[in-house]
């Protein structure tokens, strides 16, 4: 019985300790946004993991809305980085508000009514690492 009990303990422990490793990459995923947005760099340096999407799928104390605003997130980043590298390549010139996606992730991250990025940040924070 004792076995029994510490093999559970053991493996709850485990669990919570992946969940928080998995909050704190989405986490430090969003904040590597958020100062790329408030930094204001001429090149796109947008780092974040190419496997979020399971990532995300293992934080299951995120709400419906909280995923949704995530893949959000990821899309107009994506988005962003593929026409920001297609107008470098093809000799555009563009100011980064000329793109939509850029307009969009900064006003998801701008500290005001509609700060998508805050309320993430409390609840990642909440649970990582």
């Amino acid at each position: 019985m004792i076995t029994y009990l510490f093999a559970l303990r053991t493996r709850r422990k485990d669990r919570d300790n992946k969940l928080k490793q998995y909050a704190s990459m989405l986490y430090y995923d969003l904040e590597s946004i958020y100062n790329y947005l408030t930094e204001e760099r001429n090149l796109v340096n947008l780092r974040y993991s190419d496997t979020w999407q399971h990532i995300l799928s293992e934080c299951t104390f995120l709400e419906s809305h909280d995923i949704k605003n995530i893949y959000k997130i990821y899309d107009k980043i994506y988005n962003y980085n593929y026409i920001f590298n297609h107008y470098i390549r093809a000799h555009i010139t563009f100011d980064k508000d000329d793109i939509q996606e850029y307009k969009d992730l900064k006003e998801m991250f701008y500290p005001g009514n509609k700060n998508v990025y805050k309320s993430l940040e409390k609840k990642l924070g909440n649970h990582k690492l």
